[in-house]
Formats: C-alpha cells, structure tokens, sequence
C-alpha cells in the first residue's frame, strides 16, 4: 500500500450495521476530477471486519490501480 499513497484518494471504513443484519461489502466511487495534473476518483469500501481481512482489500486496491494505469 506504500507504493499507491498519495497516488488516489481512498476511504476504507467498517460496514454499517443495521440490527446486525446487514455485513454485505459495499464498494462505491465518486465523480472523476482534476487536480495538479492528475485525474482523481472518490472511492470508498466498507467491508466488516469480522468477514474480510485488510490485506485482501489492499491487494484489490493494488490490482484496481494497475487496471486503471493499463488505461492510460
């Protein structure tokens, strides 16, 4: 994750629960916008805890960022 820091602005946070019936994973992005030359995306995953690992969310951040450079 080191090597992706300040490369996107990313929000990781815990899966809102609702009465403890709701852990589905959410994956969410914003508008697409410029800033100092680079192209930036709003993103965010809510994952619970107790279901995913960290390290599989920093693995399909790792991958997303190399898709969107194949991109460019």
């Amino acid at each position: 994750m080191k090597a992706l820091r300040g490369r996107y602005n990313v929000i990781i946070a815990r899966t809102i629960a609702r009465c403890g019936v709701d852990s589905n994973s959410k994956i969410s992005s914003g508008k697409y916008f410029k800033q100092e030359g680079r192209t930036l995306v709003p993103f965010s995953v809510q994952v619970h805890h107790g279901l995913m690992d960290g390290l599989y969310v920093g693995r399909y951040f790792e991958e997303l960022q190399q898709c969107i450079d194949g991109l460019a």
